[in-house]
């Protein structure tokens, strides 16, 4: 079996920069689940490229071995707590990762941040913004996969839950915000 930490690992270092700082998140106190996020600087101007490593690890609970991104422009002390809740949210469902997930919630997880961003779920996707090459980590004869993170507001939320994945990324091109950018304007 290969390592698939030093595989995701190498495929950062490629793609986006070498970790700047990591944090280690437990799923709760009598589990052992943990999630680390890195924190990549000078991959997209003015963000903070949070990612997931561990993740993978749950490939049978979410139906693949995948990690995820999380590009911010603001939030960056909180975002990597939210991002790890978002996984644990994710392994604890058994929700089978892929393109158009959304986790609703921020304000039950970080109340001040909800309100002061106004954004109330994370939206996953495929990290379309990135190199094609990106979207897929090679480990030996395996394949693990990469999925973006996303804040969105309540009435985004609700629309994809309505209207679905194609609807709700259609129009955040239309719209032509930057996704990455905390105090965007809503799309609908």
């Amino acid at each position: 079996m290969d390592n698939w930490g030093e595989c995701y690992l190498s495929h950062y270092e490629r793609f986006l920069t070498p970790p700047i700082s990591h944090q280690v998140f437990r799923g709760s106190p009598d589990k052992p689940a943990v999630i680390q996020i890195l924190s990549h600087e000078r991959v997209f101007d003015q963000c903070t490229v949070f990612s997931t490593m561990g993740v993978s690890r749950y490939h049978i609970e979410l139906g693949k071995r995948s990690e995820l991104v999380f590009p911010v422009d603001d939030g960056k002390l909180e975002t990597p707590q939210i991002l790890a809740n978002v996984a644990f949210e994710l392994v604890r469902g058994k929700v089978r990762i892929g393109r158009g997930i959304a986790v609703d919630g921020l304000g039950e997880m970080n109340p001040q941040f909800a309100s002061k961003f106004d954004r109330e779920a994370v939206y996953i996707t495929t990290p379309g913004l990135f190199p094609r090459e990106f979207n897929t980590v090679k480990c030996g004869d395996e394949t693990g996969y990469m999925y973006l993170a996303l804040y969105i507001a309540r009435s985004e939320f609700q629309y994809f839950m309505d209207k679905g994945a194609d609807r709700f990324e259609e129009a955040l091109m239309r719209a032509s915000v930057d996704p990455f950018e905390l105090r965007r304007r809503k799309v609908v």
